[in-house]
């Protein structure tokens, strides 16, 4: 996962009060950058050599672990975290 989602989630839970006992498991390493430039799916799973069932479920995983419902979400999370560039 690279290091600004892992940094997103880390602050998200600190200005939530939450307690923070993620661990973003090695199957998810790449996967961030490529949510973070905006792939779908299936060109993440094409790009990465997964299954599109397998990337759906690890961006659901990470989505949840977000707190966030989809990409839009997660999006402004990272905006509002400072994370994106304007």
């Amino acid at each position: 996962m690279s290091l600004a989602l892992r940094s997103l989630v880390e602050d998200y839970a600190e200005r939530n009060g939450w307690q923070l006992a993620l661990d973003f498991p090695h199957q998810f390493e790449g996967l961030g950058g490529e949510i973070e430039q905006g792939y779908i799916n299936a060109e993440i799973a094409d790009k990465l050599y997964l299954k599109r069932s397998t990337t759906r479920s690890y961006v659901s995983s990470i989505l949840d672990k977000l707190g966030v419902e989809d990409r839009t979400q997660a999006a402004i999370l990272a905006s509002q975290a400072g994370l994106t560039e304007t």
